[in-house]
């Protein structure tokens, strides 16, 4: 059993643990990297470290945003799509309780599609609408403005 068994050992690297698991259960070989002095190691404070994981954390809460927006999307369009289509279904066909879910799916899917499709498009179209608004409330034009 002996054989099989991998004990810890604070000189080792544990060979079938990951990474994370040795760093987490490991030692620091260097004093300066302990729990207690941690906080006064030139190293944890050097500008140029904490530019680069300000960009690294930036970069993937970017890219874990934009994954995010093209799901909610996604699941936003399905609930619509698939409201909206029971509805209608309801009110011209009067389904059966049994067959509810199949105009919910249909519509579901259809919305997700479309709204996938045209949420930019839709985006630019408000975006602009909206900011020609708050323009047009904020300057004062002058209605008698004679051209010569």
């Amino acid at each position: 059993m002996l054989e099989n068994v991998e004990f810890f050992d604070k000189n080792k690297y544990l060979y079938y643990s990951s990474l994370a698991q040795n760093l987490t259960f490991g030692f620091a070989s260097d004093e300066s990297f302990n729990r207690e002095s941690l906080s006064k190691n030139e190293y944890i404070h050097s500008p140029i470290l904490i530019l680069v994981l300000a960009i690294g954390v930036g970069a993937v809460g970017a890219i874990i945003a934009i994954l995010f927006q093209k799901a909610a999307i996604v699941i936003a369009g399905f609930a619509a799509g698939g409201f909206i289509a029971l509805i209608l279904f309801d009110q011209f066909a009067g389904l059966p309780s049994q067959m509810v879910w199949l105009p919910n799916a249909i519509g579901g899917v259809t919305g997700a599609i479309v709204l996938f499709l045209v949420f930019d498009w839709a985006l630019i179209v408000l975006s602009t609408m909206t900011g020609a608004t708050l323009i047009v409330q904020v300057v004062v034009f002058n209605p008698w403005i004679e051209i010569a």
